[in-house]
């Protein structure tokens, strides 16, 4: 371990933190590779009207949470005129939109009746917990939160609605609610798990950007 803390460039450093957290022993606490933003993935979300009144919406990977509430909110109008909903969120890696759909008033545009978002339970460290007594109180458990009803909007009616999605895509918990409920569906671009629904953060290692400014020996 003293070897490995004692990093001297971004790999070693990289791997230092790697054994730091697999001391935890929990999988979903992990170093990842994040693709690079692809060409104007920061901008507005976009919606536009395909063949069958259908309306597609397509979400950038952009941490304007504030902007995209505003922007989700203009789309309440459409949704009731609409045979079909389709949301592409294949580039939307940032749980920015998660929030920014739950803080709208678009969710209860979808269903005429009462939806039941999915409960959620994680995995909790506070500190990390010591092979010997010590005085920090530290402790790993487990933590479930509750799930939560979303009720129709005065008129709302039953929309079907599709998300497409990616392997890297931060899926909301109505997806889930509408597919269950009949009234939505999720396709896939690839392969997708249950950490596709819990909120992840994700802690950039930025001494890694210090190390790669630095003139090599």
């Amino acid at each position: 371990m003293g070897e490995s803390l004692s990093a001297s460039n971004a790999q070693s450093y990289e791997r230092a933190v790697k054994i730091m957290l697999d001391a935890l022993g929990d999988p979903m606490t992990t170093i990842i590779k994040q693709d690079p933003p692809s060409p104007g993935s920061d901008g507005a979300i976009t919606a536009k009207w395909e063949t069958g009144s259908i309306l597609m919406i397509t979400v950038p990977d952009s941490e304007d949470w504030n902007g995209m509430i505003e922007q989700l909110g203009k789309l309440s109008g459409d949704i009731p005129k609409a045979r079909a909903v389709v949301f592409d969120l294949r580039a939307a890696h940032s749980w920015a939109f998660v929030y920014s759909l739950r803080m709208s008033s678009l969710e209860g545009s979808f269903s005429s009746r009462p939806i039941t978002m999915p409960a959620h339970r994680t995995r909790l460290h506070s500190g990390l917990v010591s092979i010997t007594e010590t005085s920090g109180g530290y402790y790993s458990g487990f933590q479930v939160t509750d799930s939560r009803q979303i009720r129709p909007k005065p008129g709302a009616k039953d929309v079907p609605v599709v998300f497409v999605v990616s392997e890297q895509s931060a899926i909301p918990e109505m997806a889930f609610a509408l597919q269950i409920a009949g009234n939505g569906r999720i396709v896939s671009e690839g392969p997708i798990t249950d950490d596709s629904l819990v909120r992840t953060t994700h802690v950039p290692l930025t001494r890694l950007s210090m190390w790669n400014d630095l003139d090599p020996p």
